[in-house]
C-alpha cells in the first residue's frame, strides 16, 4: 500500500512566469543574465536551468518544483544564455528593485 505521508503536497510544474505575473529576461554578449519579475515568486530558487535545444528557461525551487520562464527567446537571448554561470534575479516594485538574488545556471547538453 502508497503511503501518501511522505509525498509531496504541491504541484510539481508551475504555470510559466510569464503567465502569472508580468517578467523580463536580459542578457548582453558578456554572460550577465537578468531576470526580473514584479511579484513574489512561488518560493525560493535553487538554480535555473536552460535547454537550447528547445530555448526551455526553467526556475527550479527548493522545494523540487519547477516554473518555466514561458517567454519566447530571440536569437541574440538564446546565444546569450549558451555562454551563462548564474542568474541575477530581480524583484521589482514601484521602478526600484526590492531584492536580488544569484543563482546557478545549468545549461542542459545532450
Amino acid at each position: 500500500m502508497l503511503n501518501m505521508e511522505n509525498c509531496p503536497q504541491h504541484t510539481p510544474v508551475l504555470n510559466s512566469l510569464g503567465d502569472t505575473m508580468r517578467c523580463g529576461l536580459f542578457t548582453n554578449d558578456k554572460a550577465d543574465i537578468l531576470l526580473v519579475h514584479y511579484e513574489e515568486l512561488a518560493g525560493d530558487v535553487d538554480y535555473i536551468q536552460y535547454d537550447p535545444a528547445v530555448q526551455k528557461f526553467s526556475l527550479i525551487f527548493e522545494n523540487g518544483q519547477m516554473q518555466e520562464l514561458g517567454l519566447t527567446m530571440q536569437d541574440r537571448i538564446d546565444a546569450n544564455l549558451r555562454n551563462g554561470a548564474d542568474v541575477t534575479i530581480a524583484r521589482m516594485k514601484d521602478k526600484k528593485f526590492v531584492s536580488t538574488q544569484k543563482v546557478v545556471f545549468l545549461i542542459q547538453t545532450n
